[in-house]
């Protein structure tokens, strides 16, 4: 072999080798899972994006409440467990705490249609919870399909804990300055108006004093509101959780 033929494979060789180096490379998922802390009351939709073999833990220990019912929109694509029981004749204080969410391997089948297609790897997930006092709480999530090889942080723990009071240190009389919208209430009210819109556009929502409502109830999320305080405003919160969901679809 003359010298310019093995050096030119040598030089193949090298280069096979480093991609082959590369494609060994591990991938580290613990390196991107995270926790995040959220304080209650929930006052907008949080979204929940599931990765293939990531599960994501709800946990309500920190605001000692208990889960009393779990609505689940679409379950062709998440499987769901808790740890204790919500169904009729449970033990006393057997209720569950935490909730984990994850996918559902896809398993194609010939000649078997996708179990609910048209939804999409999208569902709305409603939970509702009762703390130590008796007193109720509504938490609305959206959640997503997070495909593997996405570079997102995968949020594999949600913590609700109790708001802490901020010290305010005391001042001559002043006028306080109105806070400013979160993010997330301002996106709550993004996909409930997308929802409204499409919700009128089927034909789905026609009476007009009701459409009245939840347009001043959007503008009273948009500024800060709370999501369940839809009832203070004549309206029933399955109807804005419904409009959460379309709006979702939309944006």
């Amino acid at each position: 072999m003359s010298k310019m033929k093995f050096a030119k494979s040598s030089a193949i060789t090298a280069g096979l080798l480093a991609c082959l180096a590369v494609a060994l490379q591990p991938v580290r998922a613990e390196d991107k899972i995270i926790t995040r802390t959220y304080t209650m009351p929930q006052s907008a939709v949080l979204p929940i994006e599931l990765r293939p073999g990531l599960g994501v833990n709800l946990i309500y220990e920190g605001v000692n409440q208990t889960i009393e019912t779990i609505f689940l929109d679409n379950m062709s694509f998440v499987s769901m467990n808790h740890n204790g029981c919500i169904e009729k004749g449970c033990p006393p204080n057997s209720s569950p705490t935490v909730v984990h969410l994850s996918l559902i391997d896809k398993i194609d089948l010939a000649g078997v249609i996708g179990v609910n297609k048209q939804a999409g790897k999208k569902s709305l997930l409603t939970i509702l919870a009762k703390d130590e006092k008796g007193q109720r709480f509504s938490y609305v999530f959206v959640i997503r399909y997070l495909p593997a090889n996405s570079p997102k942080v995968h949020v594999a723990t949600i913590n609700f804990v109790q708001k802490t009071p901020a010290f305010t240190p005391p001042t001559v009389a002043a006028t306080p300055k109105p806070p400013d919208p979160s993010i997330e209430s301002r996106q709550t009210a993004k996909y409930l108006f997308a929802g409204l819109k499409k919700a009128i556009d089927r034909g789905e929502l026609k009476d007009r004093d009701t459409i009245a409502k939840i347009n001043k109830y959007i503008i009273a999320v948009h500024q800060g509101a709370r999501f369940d305080s839809a009832p203070s405003f004549g309206l029933d919160l399955n109807l804005i959780a419904r409009l959460a969901s379309l709006g979702t679809s939309e944006l």
